[in-house]
């Protein structure tokens, strides 16, 4: 049996999401070296996120296991000071004499009955304590979770960035120095034209002078 929710406000939900985060982080335009650098960024920002994932997990685990061990050991001592207590009475009970232990027997074994119904009733709290702790755990681990995600995606939008802003420098680069090559070649070659010319001159004046 299929599992698969074919709900079409949630697939355009999903669809709308993916297609955002696609085109913000298109690769159009990159050369061989940005789509490596790329590559290899993304696959470290993914590994820092399962490391910050299994760390969210790990401290939900640990968490947990505190607070039921501590939740296990209040229930016992709320049993051994039930038991004692219990335990007390009976002594009392038992060392009393035979005439005064009929007319008391009835009492202290209300008293006990008394003594159990409020263990169970703290226990009862206890547990109900224990699952709204559980509840905080897990709710604050879920929020860890979701602000990892916003800043995993963030993240990854600065990486591509710097990546494209690399790549607009280095361009940048590449063809202003051209430019500045021209420039220098033609201020050498006028130079070179200048003293052809006034070189020219000097010897059709001497033609002249002959």
């Amino acid at each position: 049996m299929s599992n698969v929710d074919y709900d079409p406000k949630k697939a355009h939900e999903y669809y709308m999401k993916r297609r955002k985060l696609k085109g913000r982080r298109s690769t159009k335009g990159f050369n061989q070296t940005q789509r490596e650098q790329w590559e290899y960024a993304k696959a470290q920002l993914e590994e820092q996120h399962d490391k910050a994932n299994q760390q969210i997990a790990a401290d939900k685990a640990r968490k947990l296991k505190e607070l039921s061990e501590q939740l296990a050991k209040q229930r016992e001592e709320m049993s051994e000071r039930a038991q004692d207590l219990i335990s007390d009475l009976r002594d009392k009970l038992r060392d009393m004499p035979k005439e005064q232990r009929a007319l008391m027997k009835e009492k202290i074994e209300k008293l006990i009955g008394n003594i159990r119904s409020e263990l169970k009733s703290n226990k009862q709290k206890l547990k109900q304590f224990g699952k709204l702790k559980k509840s905080q755990i897990s709710a604050s681990a879920t929020k860890a979770k979701e602000s990892e995600a916003k800043s995993h995606e963030s993240r990854l939008d600065k990486a591509i960035e710097t990546i494209r802003r690399k790549n607009s420098v280095s361009a940048m680069k590449s063809t202003a120095q051209p430019t500045k090559s021209i420039a220098s070649v033609k201020s050498k070659g006028t130079k070179i034209s200048s003293g052809f010319t006034s070189g020219t001159n000097a010897t059709k004046k001497k033609s002249k002078k002959k």
